[in-house]
């Protein structure tokens, strides 16, 4: 198996030794980045919505604790390709913590049964549906699974009642989440059908300088060693 051009491109993933030199710093920078992309369901379930960084992120660290090899890189990124975006449509993570395993069942099943995740953004409704690829769950019918990897695509057959974003997940006792205001416009721009799928900027430093997107705000990623 090997990684397709195109993937490797839009990914950009460093060297081994270029992620090691700067994890610390790096982990802290996807963490603020979840931290604005991730949605709580009620007490049970959150949803993370996926795009570059945080595919990107995950490769780089089980590439760090498994080891890097062209097989197992391979692997790794066909495992998780899935969550890649593209225009106009959102790719999310569901983890489900804290439940007994009935109600966590239903939280999967609801998840990926059509119109069972619905995204309300304003004019336009997306609904969920496991999304396809190595990582997604084999089985549709295991949804006692405690993380699903879903895709959310525009549906016209539902209506929007009001120009509301939020989340709903249909439960016995439905649960909406609203999505804030910054999300928002991130999840905005990624639904544009006109804008390109996002890749890390272009950079004249080579591989080993670990060419990421931090802003003037954040730490420089090359500032200290992990620890």
């Amino acid at each position: 198996m090997t990684v397709p051009e195109a993937l490797l491109e839009r990914l950009q993933l460093p060297s081994a030794a270029a992620y090691v030199r700067v994890r610390r710093d790096y982990q802290a920078f996807v963490s603020r980045i979840k931290a604005r992309r991730r949605l709580r369901l009620g007490p049970d379930a959150a949803l993370l919505f996926e795009d570059d960084e945080t595919v990107r992120a995950q490769i780089l660290e089980v590439l760090h604790v498994e080891g890097r090899s062209a097989s197992r890189l391979a692997r790794v990124v066909a495992d998780y390709a899935c969550l890649l975006p593209s225009p106009g449509e959102l790719r999310a993570t569901l983890f489900i913590d804290g439940v007994d395993r009935e109600l966590g069942r239903r939280i999967g099943a609801a998840a990926c049964a059509r119109a069972g995740l619905v995204v309300h953004a304003g004019s336009v409704v997306l609904v969920s549906a496991p999304a396809e690829g190595e990582a997604a769950v084999a089985d549709p019918a295991a949804h006692d699974a405690c993380v699903h990897y879903l895709a959310l695509r525009r549906d016209a057959t539902i209506s929007s009642d009001a120009p509301l974003w939020g989340v709903r997940l249909a439960l016995a006792q439905p649960i909406d989440a609203p999505i804030d205001e910054p999300l928002r416009g991130a999840l905005l721009a990624e639904l544009d059908t006109r804008r390109p799928a996002r890749t890390t900027p272009s950079s004249n430093l080579t591989q080993e300088i670990f060419p990421w997107p931090f802003s003037s705000s954040d730490p420089s990623p090359t500032s200290r060693a992990p620890r």
